[in-house]
Parts: C-alpha cells; structure tokens; sequence
C-alpha cells in the first residue's frame, strides 16, 4: 500500500507543477493594443489559486476556468478587472479569479508605449483539482 501512496503523492505533484507551467510558461496573458505577449514581475501562485479557489466547488470536485480582462496601471498592477468568462457559471470561480488580480504585476516596458491606463490584459486562470490537492 505504501507504494501506491508514494505513487499517488508523486501523480499529485506532476500535476500540480503541469498546472502551474501551463499558467505562466509560454502562455502569458495577450495584452490588447501591445504586439509583445506580457511579461509577468509577479502572478498569483499555485498556492495562492488554491487558497482562492471556491469552498463548494472544492468539496464537489468541480473544476472551472477563467477569462479575466484588466486594466493595467503605471506601475503594473491590475485594476479595472472583469470577467470576460467563467466556466462554469455560478460556482463562483469568476470571484475567486477577480480576488487573485492583485498578486499580478505586469513588466510595463513589454506593453508597448501606450500610456497607463490604456493597457488592458486578458488572463486565463484555470482552476484545476490539483491546485487544491496542495501538492
């Protein structure tokens, strides 16, 4: 039994670092009015989606995904957020992906040179079981 433990712990982890490089690694957020894709100073951790990941849809096993669209300011942080899309509807994951726009900072020098304020993003978060699992 030990082995299938082990097994299990080692699954977990794969797929919580799969989930966590599909997040911010090659597929950064498409910024509107900017031809670079994004380049992120800090985005939310796999942690930190967990810790924000719906209380109900946790117990139940549901699994959501997210399109949020932000403003970008001067210094990079988010504002101005809304959800373009949630996935499924109601089980409120577009709150749990709006609570997580402040642990994003953008590189503002790979936007472009649109003044602040101008910039808008679009950030796909997937909340996926393994985020939760803590691995």
């Amino acid at each position: 039994m030990a082995g299938a433990a082990e097994w299990n712990l080692t699954i977990r982890r794969a797929i919580g670092i799969a989930v966590f490089c599909a997040l911010f690694t090659g597929t950064s957020a498409a910024a509107e009015g900017a031809a670079e894709a994004v380049r992120w100073l800090r985005y939310a951790s796999l942690a930190e989606i967990a810790e924000a990941y719906p209380r109900k849809a946790a117990a139940e096993g549901t699994e959501g995904h997210v399109e949020m669209a932000c403003s970008v300011g001067a210094d990079g942080g988010l504002f101005a957020c809304a959800v373009d899309s949630e996935t499924p509807t109601g089980a409120g994951f577009g709150a749990a992906a709006l609570s997580l726009a402040p642990r994003f900072r953008a590189d503002v020098t790979s936007l472009g040179p649109m003044p602040a304020g101008f910039w808008r993003v679009r950030i796909p978060i997937p909340f996926r079981k393994a985020a939760v699992l803590r691995c």
